[in-house]
């Protein structure tokens, strides 16, 4: 960080260093990326630092490009941050806000909570999961937390993201794979999208 202070780069309100969606840090040619750079958080528009793997090796890839190529030619999306870890046996993910984070901001709509297996209840070694989402008043998921005993939260964590931004609801329509041994022929994420659904079904003669 210091190298790229002393080359004219700023620090953001998180304090690390202020860049654009193409890694540029201010002066011509000084680009800042990884741990040490902010990003824009896609859900509230403002800046973040969430130092992880995953976006410091994006980041410094899209730095690297623009600065070869000396151009704009490719750009770091806002993200919502998605981190999982691991505490014994227990799997621990969060995506975008959690209840809290959306409460102080203003922004808690609903919050939708389920305990569901890993995998049809009569093979062995089923696991329970429990998800929790969060959504703003508008609909909108905020965010998702998933803890459980099996590295199927990962997997489950990656594709609630994939969601963040969208209709709540949406969770229910999408399209999941089921076998026995892998999956429920509800899906989590169907069973807490349902959760939001409900909230929107109107009766007819209303």
């Amino acid at each position: 960080m210091d190298l790229a202070l002393r080359a004219g780069a700023r620090l953001g309100p998180t304090g690390a260093v202020s860049v654009n969606e193409y890694m540029e840090a201010g002066p011509p040619g000084v680009y800042v990326a990884g741990d040490v750079a902010e990003a824009v958080n896609k859900l509230t528009g403002e800046p973040t630092w969430i130092p992880l793997a995953t976006y410091a090796n994006k980041m410094g890839y899209v730095a690297g490009t623009n600065a070869g190529l000396n151009g704009r030619f490719v750009r770091f999306p806002p993200i919502a941050g998605v981190s999982i870890t691991k505490f014994r046996h227990m799997y621990i993910g969060s995506a975008g806000l959690t209840e809290e984070e959306a409460r102080r901001r203003g922004l808690l709509g609903e919050v939708a909570k389920i305990t569901t297996a890993d995998k049809a209840r009569y093979m062995i070694e089923v696991n329970n999961i429990t998800l929790k989402a969060v959504s703003d008043r508008e609909g909108r998921l905020l965010g998702v937390q998933i803890v459980g005993f099996t590295p199927a939260v990962a997997g489950l964590l990656d594709l609630a993201a994939q969601f963040l931004g969208r209709p709540a609801d949406e969770l229910f329509y999408g399209e999941y794979s089921y076998m026995p041994y892998t999956a429920t022929p509800w899906h989590p994420l169907t069973i807490v999208g349902r959760l939001f659904l409900r909230g929107r079904i109107k009766p007819l003669n209303s």
